[in-house]
This record gives structure tokens, C-alpha cells and sequence, in this order.
């Protein structure tokens, strides 16, 4: 400096002799007040092409942000010379441009906490903004009586807006077979554009010939069923779409019969007095008939599955979708035919003898790879029906971990009942919806040509599994079913206090990365299982193994959500009238297990009360598991035979000294 210099009641010259450590920003900043003060400087039209942004990057770097932008407003140009001098964070500047993406050039958003509000109405008034405000004070209200603190439950619900519950079946697993149609691979489909953005020149209520597996589609169905087996083949016929098409054939009964069968690899050797799986199937219905019908059905799935694998020998053969899709047309030409029985319903061509398993042979060895030996190929088929690691065996643990009914269909992992896909439009509404999520993402910046689809599917939230009477509205039904009509009525009701603290519960094994996390500002929920009847004892494997490992992949992986960190709590309640029934029995064996963990907690001992809590746990879902099993409609469970599942659980699953 030459002299003194005094700007907006700054000295300089006195600054720069007192902080030489700071003199280059000190500097800066006289530059930046001297440009102020040319209030009349002449700007060129490239220098205030940022105008805009510099000044919300000023505002928004201010530490009272408020104050700054009423500043910048009341006198707007004799702050443009200062503000073309400053620098534009480069973050802020792609910000701007994914912004431009959605609000459409001239228009004007007002948001408030991630809500809209209309800058030309009267909701700009201070008691519309209140009002649009009280959810989050609401929420935060909430979040601090569950034990969070204030901080953290506004930086919950800073960013916080509207969501919608899930309505979409995780449909992706290691068990669901390969796609027997991929339109990536379709000769017929060369010529599409293979850019989600081809999705945005759709023809009005069309679908928008894109070479890319938009939609995932998984029909369930038993092969047997002639009406089911026609529809996969009208599946087929349908293409080209932009899909991948997944067939999963199976038994109807099978799913049903792995979820309750006595797993000896799980639960050890059966009981004496439980008699095998295989003698009740003539039982349920059918004699010879049926056994021969689930065979049949068992071999045109086991043959499907063969040659859709590909793997003769351990090596994969080229063509293997080809070839299965031409299984099935097959199947309906030298199957299916068009008589009915009394009642109306298609039944097989060949009727329910081994006239139709020799059918099936004939018919199966037409698309087997050359040079495989049609009859070692058979006996493979033959022998991977009771293969642990087959394609039955696959299936069924698929749909039986999904819960999706046989049959129904899965489209981006929307479940649709049998009326549903079974009109005259099949599934191409719930496609032609699906093309407007995409295309809705797509203008809005969701997603783009990079991105992963079913990534994007699962930031919408998925839900692991679907059952009628806890989540009905996941599946579509169609015709009268999908009318309104009743619905299952639930009634919360407040608990005492004082008998709801005095259940002994258990908790959730947490992963031990999040431990240090989950000492603070934890979230617990409690919950309390009533069981009335033993048909019900099927919850008792459910909540066990939800708490031994919890699964939050449905929460964290909905990126609507901020979920903090929290834990589960479970007790059981078993209600039953009198003493010596099997009811009292499972009572005595629960209550008293769950207790063990009360009385662990009471000694002060953490270590020991994690353990026995992990045991307890183990012989619950034990539990849950063998008495589902043991009681099939054939089989009566009396007292001594709960006891005997009991006293095996406690055996297998807690320590020797917790015995008596």
C-alpha cells in the first residue's frame, strides 16, 4: 500500500501490518470491496452469464444465509459488479444443470422442506407455511419421545418428503433360473435403439422399441395346468418386448410341502411317531390319479429345467433358451389339447397315465443338444426331480421364500394373481405402467443410460416377501376379485404399561459394525407376539430369524429413507386354556426358555446374557420350524409329541448346564 487505506470502516494498511499470515485473503477482499464501490462499471453479457448462481453460492456460503439474500435483494444491481468477481463452486454448478433438467426455462419453484408451494398463490402467507410446516415439527415431536435427540431428529427430517409404502416383491435370488427370453439376444429386436432415452419418443399408448430388459417378468405356473401352460407360451408368442422372461415350473403343492416338510439336515431325524412325507400326498386327494398328476408335472418341469441349463455333462451347450422355448411350444402342441371335463376345465390331451410320461420323453428328446444320449439324459431328468440342488429343488425354495401363490406372475416385481395376467391384455397395462415410471424417471434425472435398473427399482423399496393376509394389496387381481370389497381390520390398542414392562423380551443381533453407532439416538421397537392356536407356530421361526440376523436391506435400500440406527425387542405370549393339551405344552417350553434370558439380564452379566439370548433365539426358530412340520393334516399332535419337539429343541439348541 501507498498510504492508509480505509474501506467500509476497514484499515487496511492497520490489518496488513497486524496479520501478515492472512494478507493474501485480506487482499482479496480489499479487491472485492473496491469492485463493489464501481456500481457503474459496464459488465459484458459473458461476465453475468453466472449472475444467478454466484449469487446464490454467496448467500448460501454466508453464515446468516437469510440476512445476506434480503441484502443482495433490496439493491440487486449495485451488487452484480462485486458478484461476477466471485468464484462459483463447481458443485453447485452441476447442481444447476441437473436442475434445469426438471424445472422447465422461465418457470419458478418455491420448496419447502422438499414440498411445493406455489410462488404465485397465497400459500406464500406466514399460516400456509405453517401449516405445510407442522408435519416435520410433528415428526420431530416423535422422533424425540422415542429417546432421539433434537439434533438428530431434525437432520433426519431435513430432508425428509413424502413416500410410499413398498408395493414391489424383491424377485431377484440365486434360485430364480435363467431367462428363457432376453431381448438383447432377439434377432427380431437388431434395429432398436439400445438408449433409455428412446423411452421419451414413445407413440401415444405404445411401447417404445428399446433393445434393453426393461422388465423382468416371472411366471410362476404348474406345467400340468393346461390353461397356465398356454399362457407361457402366449408369453412367448408376444415377443419381441423389451424384456427378460423367466419361467418357473413347478408342482402346485410343492412349494406348500417344502415349507412344512421335516427337514432332516435342519432338525435331525424325525420322530418315530411321525410318518413320511410321501405316504400323505395319495391322502389329500386323488389316490393314483394325483401321485401320477404330480409326477407328470414333476418330469415336464425336471425336463425344462435340463434343457434350459444347458449342462449335459457338466459343460454348457450354446442355444439352451432356444431350444427350451421350443420345449414349450411343444408341450402345448403334443399336450395340451381343447376337451374339457364336466366342469369346463382344459385337461391334458394325453390323460393322467404313463401314456404322458412317454409323451413327454418323446417330446423332450427332439430339443436335447446333439450328441446326448437320450436315455442318460432321461435318467438325469428322472434323478434331478430329488436332487437338494436341482431345478425343482430351486424353484420350489424360491417361491416358497417369496411366498408368491402357483401360479401368478411377477413384472418388475409387481405380483399379478391369475386374473390379472389372464385377460385378454395379459400383462401389457402393467408393462405399459412400468414404461412410465421409466420415462418419469427419466425427465426427472432418476436415472439414465448408465445406470442400473434394478438399482433404481430398489431405491422405490422392495419388499422381501408377500402374504395374503399381511400384505393383500401387493397382488393385483383381476374380474370380481379385484373389486372392492372386505378388508382385513386392524385394531391398535393400548397395552398396560406396567404387565407390557414386567414380558421378558429378546433382542435383535445388530451387526457389529454398528455398534458404536447404535449407542446413540438408537430407535427400539418392541414387539409382542400372541399365539392362539398351533397353526399360528410358523411366527415363531419368522421373528427368531429376523432377530438372530436382521435383515435392513428393505429399509436402507429405499433411498427415500434416512433410517437411523436401531434395534428389535420380542417377546412371546402363548394363550391356552388349561393344563395337559398341546397348547400348554408349547407354553411351558416357550415361557420357560424365554424367561432364561430375564434371569441372565437380572445377574448383570452382558456376555452371558448375549449368549443365552442367541440360544433362546436359535431354539425358537427351531421350534417354529419343527412344528409346522410335525403337523400335518395327517399327522394329530398330541401333548407328548410337543414335548417331544421341545425337549429336542432344548437338547440341540442350549447348553447342557440350562437343561433342567
Amino acid at each position: 500500500l501507498d498510504g492508509p487505506l480505509e474501506l467500509d470502516g476497514l484499515l487496511f494498511h492497520v490489518l496488513f501490518e497486524e496479520n501478515p499470515v492472512l494478507r493474501p485473503h485480506l487482499w482479496a477482499l480489499k479487491d472485492q470491496l473496491e469492485v463493489e464501490k464501481d456500481t457503474d462499471a459496464i459488465l459484458k453479457a459473458w461476465e453475468i452469464k453466472d449472475i444467478g448462481l454466484q449469487a446464490a453460492a454467496k448467500v448460501k456460503a454466508s453464515a446468516t444465509p437469510l440476512l445476506q439474500l434480503m441484502r443482495l435483494s433490496q439493491n440487486f444491481p449495485a451488487q452484480v459488479a462485486g458478484l461476477v468477481r466471485t468464484s462459483l463452486p463447481e458443485a453447485l454448478r452441476r447442481g444447476a444443470a441437473s436442475l434445469r433438467r426438471v424445472v422447465q426455462e422461465g418457470g419458478e419453484v418455491f420448496s419447502l422442506n422438499g414440498r411445493l408451494v406455489r410462488p404465485d398463490h397465497s400459500e406464500l402467507s406466514l399460516f400456509p407455511l405453517a401449516t405445510k410446516l407442522q408435519p416435520f415439527f410433528v415428526g420431530v415431536e416423535r422422533l424425540v419421545r422415542a429417546g432421539l435427540s433434537e439434533a438428530t431428529a431434525c437432520e433426519l427430517l431435513q430432508e425428509s418428503h413424502g413416500i410410499e409404502l413398498p408395493e414391489r416383491l424383491d424377485w431377484r435370488s440365486s434360485e430364480l433360473p435363467p431367462a428363457v427370453y432376453v431381448v438383447s439376444k432377439d434377432k427380431k429386436s437388431q434395429k432398436w435403439s439400445s438408449s433409455l432415452r428412446s423411452l421419451m419418443y414413445a407413440f401415444m399408448g405404445g411401447l417404445a422399441p428399446v433393445r434393453l430388459p426393461l422388465y423382468t417378468v416371472v411366471f410362476v405356473f404348474d406345467p400340468i395346468d393346461v390353461a397356465d401352460l398356454k399362457m407361457a407360451h402366449t408369453f412367448l408368442q408376444q415377443t419381441p418386448l423389451p424384456m427378460s422372461l423367466h419361467f418357473v415350473m413347478l408342482p402346485a403343492g410343492a412349494a406348500q410341502k417344502h415349507a412344512t416338510s421335516w427337514d432332516e439336515q435342519v432338525l435331525g431325524k424325525a420322530p418315530s411317531w411321525l410318518s413320511p412325507p410321501s405316504s400323505s400326498v395319495g391322502s389329500s386327494g386323488g389316490g393314483p390319479t394325483a401321485l401320477l398328476t404330480s409326477e407328470i408335472s414333476s418330469i415336464i418341469s425336471a425336463s425344462f429345467g435340463y434343457i434350459l441349463n444347458g449342462m449335459p455333462g457338466g459343460q454348457h451347450v450354446a442355444g439352451a433358451a432356444k431350444r427350451a422355448r421350443a420345449f414349450v411350444k411343444a408341450l402345448v402342441a403334443g399336450l395340451a389339447g381343447t376337451s374339457s371335463d364336466n366342469d369346463g376345465v382344459q385337461q391334458l390331451k394325453v390323460p393322467n397315465t404313463e401314456e404322458s410320461i412317454e409323451a413327454v420323453k418323446t417330446i423332450c428328446r427332439t430339443h436335447l443338444p446333439e450328441g446326448v444320449d437320450v436315455e442318460v439324459a432321461w435318467k438325469d431328468i428322472r434323478q434331478s426331480i430329488s436332487d437338494p440342488h436341482g431345478y425343482i429343488a430351486n424353484v420350489t425354495k424360491y417361491v416358497a421364500t417369496l411366498g408368491v401363490p402357483v401360479p401368478s406372475a411377477l413384472v418388475n416385481g409387481k405380483l399379478l394373481l391369475k386374473g390379472a395376467y389372464d385377460g385378454q391384455q395379459s400383462i401389457y397395462p402393467v408393462i405399459a405402467y412400468e414404461q412410465q415410471v421409466f420415462q418419469r424417471a427419466l425427465y426427472m434425472g432418476q436415472i439414465g443410460d448408465d445406470d442400473n435398473l434394478d438399482a433404481f427399482m430398489e431405491s422405490r423399496g422392495l419388499l422381501s416377501a408377500f402374504h395374503q393376509d399381511i400384505t393383500p394389496d401387493v397382488a393385483q387381481r383381476g374380474g370380481e376379485d379385484s373389486l372392492p370389497g372386505e378388508t382385513i381390520e386392524v385394531a391398535y390398542l393400548q397395552w398396560p404399561s406396567e404387565t407390557f414392562l414386567a414380558l421378558p423380551f429378546l433382542h435383535s443381533l445388530e451387526p457389529l459394525e454398528d455398534k458404536e453407532s447404535i449407542a446413540k439416538d438408537q430407535l427400539h421397537f418392541f414387539h409382542v407376539t400372541i399365539l392362539t392356536e398351533m397353526a399360528h407356530a410358523n411366527l415363531l421361526h419368522a421373528f427368531a430369524s429376523h432377530l438372530l440376523k436382521p435383515d435392513r436391506s428393505v429399509l436402507t435400500g429405499n433411498k427415500q429413507l434416512i433410517v437411523p440406527a436401531f434395534a428389535s425387542h420380542w417377546s412371546v405370549v402363548i394363550d391356552h386354556e388349561g393344563v395337559g393339551n398341546s397348547m400348554s405344552e408349547l407354553a411351558a417350553c416357550v415361557h420357560g426358555t424365554v424367561r432364561l434370558g430375564l434371569t441372565a439380564a437380572a445377574a448383570d452379566d452382558p456376555e452371558a446374557t448375549a449368549t443365552l439370548n442367541r440360544q433362546v433365539l436359535m431354539l425358537l426358530k427351531f421350534l417354529g420350524t419343527a412344528i409346522p412340520a410335525a403337523a400335518r393334516p395327517d399327522a394329530m399332535l398330541l401333548p407328548k409329541n410337543v414335548r417331544e419337539i421341545c425337549e429336542l429343541a432344548i437338547s440341540k439348541k442350549l447348553d447342557p448346564g440350562l437343561h433342567e
